[in-house]
């Protein structure tokens, strides 16, 4: 039970995220429209006049507000990208790495790594036939 009312959070916090409750809001606007005005106008202009823009009916105006409320919101949010290591680190611009290990440490993988010359030994040959 604990699992599915988390992802029942999850799933509501994703769609809040991406403006989904606008989204519906939306939608659901438009097919009251079509509903409304399909009767009286027809499918063709019932259709260009519910999707012209001139037209919009009260749930078109609230999602319009909510549109740009949260425009606005998001606009005042402080960019996040960067601000982190600023909090981690006040000098992060002055942040070095250290040198490289000498070579020395490492010989095996110096002796596999170089290239060999002769080619010829590394070229397998195929198995014999009986």
């Amino acid at each position: 039970m604990r699992a599915l009312l988390a992802k029942l959070f999850c799933l509501i916090a994703a769609i809040s995220l991406i403006d989904g409750h606008i989204i519906a809001l939306q939608t659901y606007a438009w097919v009251t429209m079509l509903n409304d005005r399909i009767p009286e106008q027809g499918v063709g202009e019932a259709l260009s006049t519910t999707f012209d823009g001139e037209h919009p009916c009260e749930h078109c105006l609230a999602a319009e507000d909510l549109q740009t409320k949260s425009q606005k919101e998001k606009s005042k949010a402080p960019d996040m990208q960067l601000s982190w290591i600023k909090l981690i680190s006040p000098k992060a611009e002055k942040i070095t790495l250290p040198p490289a290990p000498p070579y020395k440490l490492l010989p095996h993988l110096v002796e596999t790594l170089s290239p060999s010359t002769d080619h010829s030994t590394s070229v397998p040959s195929p198995p014999p036939r009986a």
